[in-house]
């Protein structure tokens, strides 16, 4: 079913003009404002680039496990098993794990509002706007103000708990160098952390002993060494035969000591239905410890042998958590914690998952070195420093920083020239607007007045792009610049035709 309201708002033609007018001011603040963006932009793209290139050119490939003098303050390249010792743990919840970061994901059960609008312009340049909000719940990371929805009576979201949140390892290991802060912060290779329940505290318990709980052989030490053997044998005279001993007598003997100190083993001797299998044949020092514990166990009011620590955490479970410490209304819940019940959603239900940067992985690591540690390498531009995870060759590592550095600049290209467009747009606005007092003749003209920004927002910006290059490299900024003034003046061109010349008369 769905849920929506739906508004229809009635605009006069004053209103549009007025409006209209006001947007100038913003259309020329943008207008503005790409032009220092995109020269900013080239000059940025232009050093990244020459650092780049001159730290390859100056690079030295270097060990990671010794600490070479030759390669201080230049730029060296290693790869090796990065390591932390820190245990991170959480602010907010039982969890902690042995990693360089640790992050935690927090999303609620929220409703989310969607607008759609659909305008008509009406003769007189009146306009009528039609919008639907559709509302929908949904897993949202960050909290929604309900207070602002249209329509909030049934659409309330509660108020949010806390937000997501990063902790890092301040210390860690490349062989025999120590890694920085600024080194840590480009690991970006998180791993997805499974949060697993510690097990409640269950008893353990030992083995009971009926045959030696009973309160004649607990007083009666010293019985002869045939008594015990005798449910075994019919006859008490080869009760205590041994099958190493022909002798009667030297059945309940064994090489170390006499029968008499032998006697008071005869309470372990397990009688016939006793539930543990113990070995019945011991050696003399086994004999002697459990006669020291039996007296322990034989006293029936104290049951603390049966205590145990917490279960322990699987070696595959890199955390340690602790039921008691779970906040208030959160339970443990596939992987991660949850408040609410994960079988019936419903608005402000919260789930929590973790992710990590595991403690110990091979990366590659291109720095300046500086003693025993590291530090970016400054070059005349910029400083470099690149981090990947694995083993990563250092012409790809290179590779891949030249395509980071294109792709930013071409989304700030892109960035300033819809800046510019945008903003000629609403500079040009009211002409539309004047227009739409006929729906046909403002369609007409909103297209002229687009075509127009269209034009000038893509040749001033190839011309600013032009003069930044030509500021850092004439060479390519000249012919740049000279492509940019041809795309600008290319519609005054084509409005220039050859006049007809005028019709001679017919002389005789």
């Amino acid at each position: 079913m769905s849920d929506s309201f739906t508004e229809t708002t009635h605009t006069t033609w004053f209103q549009r003009i007025g409006k209209a007018f006001k947007g100038i001011v913003i259309g020329f603040i943008l207008f503005i404002v790409a032009f220092p963006l995109l020269f900013w932009n080239e000059g940025r793209t232009i050093k990244q680039t020459k650092s780049l290139k001159q730290t390859e050119s100056e690079l030295n490939l270097a060990k990671c496990d010794e600490i070479n003098q030759d390669f201080e303050s230049k730029p060296v390249y290693m790869t090796g098993d990065a390591k932390t010792e820190e245990m991170l743990e959480d602010d907010y919840f039982p969890v902690s794990v042995n990693g360089f970061k640790l992050r935690r994901n927090v999303e609620m059960f929220q409703w989310v509002e969607e607008e759609h609008t659909e305008t008509k312009r009406n003769i007189g340049g009146s306009e009528d706007t039609v919008t639907t909000y559709t509302y929908s719940k949904q897993w949202v990371d960050h909290p929604i103000d309900s207070s602002s929805f249209k329509e909030t009576l049934g659409h309330e979201n509660p108020s949010w708990d806390f937000d997501g949140g990063e902790v890092e390892a301040k210390t860690g290991t490349l062989g025999a160098f120590m890694l920085t802060k600024s080194i840590i912060g480009k690991m970006t290779w998180f791993e997805p952390l499974k949060v697993k329940e510690p097990k409640a505290e269950e008893p353990v318990e030992q083995p009971a002993q009926p045959a030696v709980s009973t309160p004649e052989e607990q007083t009666a030490p010293n019985k002869p060494a045939t008594e015990p053997a005798a449910p075994e044998t019919p006859a008490v005279e080869e009760a205590p035969a041994a099958p190493e001993t022909p002798a009667v007598e030297e059945a309940p003997t064994t090489p170390e000591t006499p029968a008499v100190e032998e006697a008071p083993a005869a309470p372990e001797t397990p009688a016939d239905d006793d539930p543990f299998d113990n070995p019945s044949q011991t050696t003399a020092g086994e004999t002697s410890e459990t006669e020291a514990a039996a007296p322990i166990a034989d006293n029936a009011p104290v049951t603390t042998q049966t205590a145990a620590p917490t279960a322990p955490v699987e070696d595959s479970a890199p955390i340690a958590t602790s039921l008691k410490d779970v906040p208030q209304g959160y339970v443990y819940y596939n992987g991660g914690f949850y408040r609410g019940n994960p079988r019936q959603l419903s608005v402000g239900d919260v789930r929590v998952t973790f992710e990590y940067i595991p403690g110990s992985g091979t990366i590659s690591l291109i720095s300046g070195q500086q003693g025993d540690t590291f530090a970016p390498y400054q070059t005349k531009y910029n400083q470099i420093e690149l981090v990947e995870r694995g083993v990563v060759s250092p012409e790809a590592m290179f590779k891949h920083a030249h395509n980071a550095n294109a792709m930013i600049c071409w989304a700030l290209r892109l960035a300033g020239f819809l800046m510019m467009f945008f903003g000629l747009k609403m500079i040009l606005e009211p002409l539309k607007v004047l227009a739409d007092v006929v729906p046909f003749i403002g369609t007409i003209v909103g297209m002229g007045t687009g075509f127009i920004a269209f034009i000038l927002a893509a040749g001033l910006s190839l011309i600013t792009i032009a003069i930044g290059w030509v500021y850092y490299r004439p060479l390519i900024g000249i012919p740049l610049l000279i492509a940019g003034l041809v795309f600008l003046l290319m519609p005054f061109f084509r409005g220039k035709k050859a006049a007809p010349q005028p019709s001679v008369p017919f002389e005789k």
